[in-house]
């Protein structure tokens, strides 16, 4: 016997959200992706050296632009 239009929207709006619904995390679970969230580092490691790379690199500079700077005058 075939189901009603009405029924039939109901069975297949009842199996998608069986599909889209996640189930309830275990509490040793949800442990472990706090744990997971709170090692996890705010500034990845790649970035990080990029930026010490850059500051050190921009402060050689500077000191050499001083010294070569002032070779030959009187500083005043």
């Amino acid at each position: 016997m075939p189901l009603s239009p009405t029924r039939m929207i109901r069975v297949k709006a009842q199996k998608q959200n069986s599909q889209i619904s996640m189930p309830r995390l275990s509490d040793e679970e949800k442990k472990k992706l706090r744990e997971k969230r709170e090692n996890a580092s705010a500034l990845p490691s790649w970035l990080g050296a990029t930026i010490l790379f850059i500051v050190l690199g921009s402060t050689v500079v500077q000191i050499y632009f001083t010294i070569t700077s002032h070779r030959g005058g009187v500083v005043e």
